[in-house]
């Protein structure tokens, strides 16, 4: 069996120098994937930034949307109630003349009476289909926020800040008062004049009179001394 001849220096050191080449390709190729990982850790932080912020515009963008959503709503409930409130205080005067034509019939069991009563009463239930209400007036504790007060007056019966007679009815739509009640509220009962005040009065024009009286008769007698000297 024959012996291989050794290997020449210039053999040794062009495998050094492979093993090295070899080395620093493996080195570069781990730096090249931890490079790479890195930037695909990047890439992923940068896409769930990304996500997350067209997340927040999507919910803003939503919530405005449903906020306009609403305040349309509300601008076009508002809209009809104004256009509907206008037109029930343009027919309130009718209905005050129906009403009053009706407290004044000469015969209430006539034929055009009861015809206006109908009347009346078809309009009160066509006007509370939209939310009318007439406002109680009288016996109900005075209210300054459905009732206007036009008089006083001293009652026997009835005790003070109710109300005894309504002038004019008020209505309400809904929530809001399309025209307060007139009405007269009760001033409670009425003072009596107090006797013995009077009495005081004319007691103390006594005592000035005589004060007067004494003095001038003080000076009577201050003139007669004067005229004795």
């Amino acid at each position: 069996m024959s012996k291989q001849p050794g290997k020449t220096e210039l053999e040794k050191r062009l495998e050094a120098e492979a093993a090295r080449e070899a080395e620093r390709a493996a080195a570069d190729e781990t730096g090249g994937a931890a490079e790479a990982e890195g930037q695909d850790a990047e890439a992923v932080a940068a896409l769930i930034a990304e996500r997350d912020e067209l997340r927040d515009q999507l919910l803003r963008a939503r919530a405005e949307f449903d906020n306009s959503r609403k305040r349309m709503a509300r601008e076009a409930q508002r809209t009809r109630k104004s256009a509907a409130e206008g037109l029930i205080r343009d027919l309130l005067p009718a209905l005050d003349h129906l009403d009053l034509a009706l407290q004044h019939a000469e015969e209430p069991e006539s034929p055009f009476a009861q015809g206006v009563e109908l009347v009346l009463k078809q309009f009160c239930e066509a006007l509370g289909r939209h939310g009318v209400s007439p406002i109680p007036a009288v016996g109900e504790r005075f209210d300054p926020t459905v009732h206007e007060a036009v008089m006083q007056r001293a009652s026997e019966e009835v005790e003070a800040d109710v109300v005894l007679e309504e002038f004019q009815r008020g209505y309400m739509l809904a929530d809001r008062v399309l025209r307060p009640s007139k009405v007269v509220v009760s001033g409670g009962r009425a003072q009596e004049p107090d006797e013995s005040g009077g009495d005081e009065e004319v007691a103390e024009g006594t005592s000035v009179r005589v004060e007067i009286q004494t003095s001038e008769e003080d000076n009577s007698d201050e003139g007669t001394a004067l005229a004795d000297l």
